[in-house]
């Protein structure tokens, strides 16, 4: 942050470079400027009284800019979810992590692109559009975070918030270049968050730096009365002194998924800031040929019951139809997009009588093997290292057939296994290709084992360049 410029001139500047970038992108589906400058002259009035040092301690987080995933609430902002259901929703209330994020000094300047309902890989299944990749147009800018992404990687604002279900803000993050964190479930509330699947959805930052993602993080995560499915107190103490201790207790052992030709090796291999007290091994996670069909049958049921409450009765849009049965089939035919339609008959079908058994309560219990697994394997290493997103990755002019749909959900492997565990893992850029396509890799770590996987990450991934020809301000 430029600190010899008043907050509001920085807002302004901010917003004026939104306004002449964004057009060609699509970050941004909704910009408040007002709000946003209102946001900074107020802050400004809190502190003129206040010596510097004062104002950061009390705003840690003072006059930088953020957007917000168009799924999470901003008070007095139109929230979509992407969806035309939710066309002109406009939320009375803040999500706690935006609540929290402007208490600490952070200026909202407005929400950003998704798949409908955060259901994607490609930000392109939207009510509004596709998000275009700001390092390479011949990809998408992955899903469903994909605005959020672009947003961070053309130097639009200093942060963005994503939810992540099964690798929405760690993907689209992975595509476009910058850092994507997803906490480990429980760490941050979800009040505020329009639900996908409940427990799976985790919100968490893409920033340009780990340290950036990670004090972001530090500032809304805790302990929320509002979400019942937070973690006690007691949990963020030890994390906090996890912390303290920086990983000087004892070498951090690090596993590396994909042989030793993969990306992940080629990242820790020729890295030269890692650590000398780092233990590498290579290791195998055979569990994870299971985790997109399990994560996709639970994930899809538990979206068929969230999205059953728009229904043209209670929330969003209404298309009126000769009986109420035909009002609620014309408008989630209307309102919904064919993908999440997909996904609604899907969870449907697996939560039916004649299913439940043989499909939501078995991958339920494929889902505890897979916890059990992972929880051995990190008996074993600290962290594990692996790509974020396998190839080919998803391009520009992604087909939205059924397809294509499978595939990306195969591509998932990877990411889906820190939400069916619940555990943290961040994306970070190691480099780019000839093609500028950026090259990344995931870094997971058990919950309660966050420093060791930020200190793993710091070390792997290479200095923010914005994307775009826009120069870093």
């Amino acid at each position: 942050m430029d600190t010899t410029m008043r907050i509001s001139d920085r807002v302004r500047a901010a917003l004026a470079k939104i306004r002449s970038i964004d057009t060609e992108y699509h970050a941004f589906v909704t910009v408040c400027g007002e709000r946003a400058l209102s946001a900074a002259e107020k802050l400004e009035t809190k502190i003129k009284d206040l010596t510097p040092a004062e104002a950061q301690e009390r705003y840690p987080l003072l006059g930088l800019t953020f957007a917000v995933k168009d799924n999470l609430c901003v008070e007095g902002v139109r929230t979509t979810a992407a969806s035309h259901i939710l066309e002109n929703y406009i939320s009375p209330y803040s999500a706690t992590a935006v609540e929290r994020l402007e208490a600490a000094g952070a200026i909202c300047l407005g929400k950003t692109n998704l798949d409908e309902f955060a259901m994607g890989q490609t930000t392109s299944t939207g009510a509004f559009g596709a998000t275009k990749n700001p390092r390479n147009a011949a990809l998408s800018a992955g899903g469903s975070s994909g605005g959020s992404a672009a947003a961070v990687a053309l130097d639009l604002v200093d942060f963005a918030l994503g939810s992540d279900t099964g690798g929405s803000i760690r993907q689209p993050a992975a595509l476009c270049g910058v850092v994507g964190f997803k906490p480990a479930y429980g760490t941050v509330s979800r009040y505020g968050l329009i639900s996908y699947a409940s427990a799976f959805d985790t919100i968490g930052p893409l920033a340009k730096s780990v340290a950036d993602a990670r004090r972001v993080y530090s500032v809304f995560a805790g302990p929320d009365p509002k979400d019942a499915s937070m973690r006690g107190p007691e949990y963020f103490r030890q994390q906090a002194e996890a912390e303290r201790r920086d990983g000087t207790d004892r070498p951090i052992r690090v596993g590396i998924v994909g042989g030793r030709e993969g990306r992940a090796a080629r990242a820790v291999l020729n890295n030269t800031k890692l650590d000398r007290n780092v233990q590498i091994e290579f290791i195998e996670l055979p569990m994870l040929k299971y985790a997109a069909s399990t994560y996709y049958i639970l994930a899809c049921a538990q979206a068929a019951s969230n999205l059953a409450r728009y229904d043209g009765v209670r929330y969003g849009l209404r298309v009126e139809g000769r009986t109420p049965e035909q009002m609620f089939e014309n408008t989630r035919l209307e309102g919904f997009s064919p993908e999440v339609r997909r996904r609604i008959l899907l969870g449907n079908f697996v939560l039916s009588q004649a299913s439940y058994s043989d499909w939501y309560e078995h991958a339920a219990r494929v889902r505890r093997m897979i916890y059990d697994a992972m929880q051995r394997t990190f008996s074993e290493v600290d962290v594990i290292v692996s790509e974020t997103i396998e190839e080919p990755y998803p391009t520009a002019d992604f087909s939205a057939d059924s397809e294509a749909f499978r595939l990306g959900y195969e591509r998932d492997r990877l990411t889906v296994i820190a939400n069916l565990c619940g555990i943290p893992a961040v994306s970070v850029c190691t480099g780019a290709g000839a093609d500028a396509t950026p090259e990344a890799v995931m870094i997971m770590a058990d919950a309660g084992r966050e420093d060791a996987m930020f200190a793993v990450a710091d070390a792997l991934t290479v200095p923010f360049t914005a994307a775009g020809g826009h120069a870093h301000e």
